[in-house]
């Protein structure tokens, strides 16, 4: 009997779509979607719930597993048995190399200077392997170049990120202010960032920052809430140099169960008496936090505090997040 090639195609058709496997993924915050993936391409995974609704997400958001099942995932259906994750390489990048991304498209930073960020290639950087991004949020103005004092020895991508302008706090112009806008204006860097760099790994990420950063991290981690897209789902762990939990940034943390958080405040500063804030805040939304006085210290992010952190990232953030392998393995 001879087939019509339309009535071919409806069959074949018919064929592939009993091979798309539903899933019950399950993000970082513990939540459950039950869906299919239509498509990947990293960093992002478009995934079909039952109800017919389609969600771009990025992959680093659900749990390992759910992980090396996308990043595995191919069209015919389930990834091969046993199939590590393969990262995605951009084969332009060179070992030990500073990049300096170009923002036309956005405000000028703090310092009315073009928008741009900085980002560090380790030494031995492979592309096979998967690297922790370290984002450096300076405090005043701010800056675009990577902060180094608290970054472990390693293999580290390490990047800069600027302040928008005219982004304050009403109540005192030399703080920042209206988080929403400072978010947007971080998450296109970031998101910049691992379309140059496609093999940093969110799940080991570190975002850090001195006064007014700090102020950032928090007020940034406010607004997007319990929704999705937010600066939880880039960052594993936080880290709150004399800043963070004052009543300027409105807004309550997201789910921050399985993360981690360092906030620290000098012994006379007058952050001393709302980085603890932060601190519980942390703690309270199920974040493994340190909270640290440093003795003797103004307004500074000391140096013996900076190696306090260097070696709690060491110690207890990269062997949680990462099974006790080191990075970049």
């Amino acid at each position: 009997m001879k087939i019509q090639p339309s009535l071919l195609l409806l069959l074949l058709a018919q064929l592939f779509s009993t091979m798309v496997e539903a899933r019950v993924f399950t993000n970082k915050q513990g939540r459950e979607i039950d869906a299919e993936i239509i498509s990947v391409a990293s960093p992002e995974v478009k995934i079909k719930r039952a109800d017919g609704k389609v969600f771009t997400m990025l992959i680093d958001t659900f749990t390992d597993e759910d992980q090396a099942f996308i990043r595995t995932w191919k069209l015919a259906g389930s990834p091969p048995e046993g199939a590590p994750p393969a990262p995605p390489t951009n084969s332009d990048l060179k070992p030990g190399e500073t990049l300096k991304l170009d923002f036309p498209d956005l405000a000028p930073d703090r310092k009315g200077e073009p928008a741009t960020c900085s980002v560090k290639l380790p030494g031995a950087y492979d592309p096979a392997k998967r690297y922790p991004l370290v984002v450096w949020l300076a405090g005043g103005d701010g800056g675009n170049q990577p902060g180094g004092g608290f970054v472990p020895e390693g293999d580290f991508v390490t990047a800069g990120l600027p302040f928008p302008k005219d982004a304050n706090n009403p109540a005192q112009s030399n703080m920042v202010g209206e988080f929403d806008l400072i978010w947007e204006y971080h998450r296109a860097m970031l998101d910049e960032i691992h379309r140059h760099v496609p093999n940093i790994e969110r799940s080991s990420s570190v975002i850090g920052g001195f006064s007014n950063g700090a102020h950032a991290i928090d007020g940034m981690l406010r607004v997007r809430g319990g929704k999705e897209g937010g600066l939880a789902d880039y960052f594993a762990a936080f880290v709150l140099a004399d800043g963070g939990g004052s009543d300027s940034a409105k807004g309550s943390y997201p789910s921050l169960k399985g993360k981690f958080a360092y906030c620290c405040y000098g012994e006379t500063s007058p952050a001393a008496g709302i980085v603890p804030n932060a601190a519980k805040d942390f703690k309270g939304r199920g974040a493994e936090t340190v909270l640290s006085e440093m003795a003797g210290t103004g307004h500074a992010f000391a140096e013996f505090e900076q190696v306090k952190v260097k070696e709690w990232l060491v110690g207890t953030v990269l062997p949680a997040v990462r099974g006790g392998t080191a990075a970049g393995n």
